[in-house]
């Protein structure tokens, strides 16, 4: 690539995000309480990215304070964001907002929400969203969600060695999962059961 299209890109990208710090308000919010993550949860991994600490680690604290819950759940259950995905997606968000937050130190928040994302996963290794009751397993979730997940389970067994990694592992040694099969699905149809290998989990 030329290195005067670079520089347009580059350019783009920082006038993108002096526009998205223009928009924070002083408390470091971007939005009421009630409005839920819609409307944010990509940004404080954004400016963080950007070299924008001070912004994202506000953000962050705001929404310490308005929207993570004891369970480590970004999307307080009274404040919902306001699209049915968020509902239907419970790791996806969590996830930006878990690495967002680990970007500006603030390992408390990030760490338990990586909790949060892994009581999520399935013995096959994804994560699953919802369909009404019915859970699937979900490509974007699922790849979301591994770095948060991942770095979750690291760290553990750093500070407890030789323990094996939280969630079904741990409960469920013998428990194995296979994809096998789904892959040929229809790319139109890119959910897959849970209950199809797990009926009983």
């Amino acid at each position: 690539m030329a290195r005067g299209t670079m520089r347009q890109f580059l350019d783009a990208g920082e006038r993108g995000i002096a526009w998205i710090a223009a928009q924070q308000r002083s408390d470091g919010s971007f939005c009421n309480p009630e409005d839920g993550v819609g409307s944010y949860y990509k940004v404080p991994y954004a400016l963080a990215l950007a070299g924008r600490l001070r912004e994202a680690l506000l953000l962050v604290s705001w929404v310490a304070e308005h929207h993570f819950t004891t369970k480590g759940d970004f999307r307080a259950h009274e404040r919902k964001a306001h699209e049915p995905a968020h509902d239907a997606w419970p790791v996806y968000s969590n996830a930006w907002l878990v690495q967002g937050a680990h970007r500006v130190g603030r390992w408390d928040l990030s760490m338990r929400g990586a909790e949060f994302i892994l009581r999520h996963q399935v013995p096959v290794g994804g994560f699953y969203a919802l369909d009404g009751e019915t859970r699937y397993l979900e490509p974007v979730c699922t790849s979301w969600a591994g770095w948060p997940s991942s770095l979750r389970v690291i760290l553990r067994r750093l500070v407890t060695p030789g323990t094996c990694s939280p969630g079904w592992r741990s409960a469920n040694p013998t428990r194995r999962g296979s994809i096998s099969g789904w892959t040929r699905r229809e790319p139109s149809s890119l959910k897959f059961p849970v209950e199809e290998i797990y009926p009983t989990m």
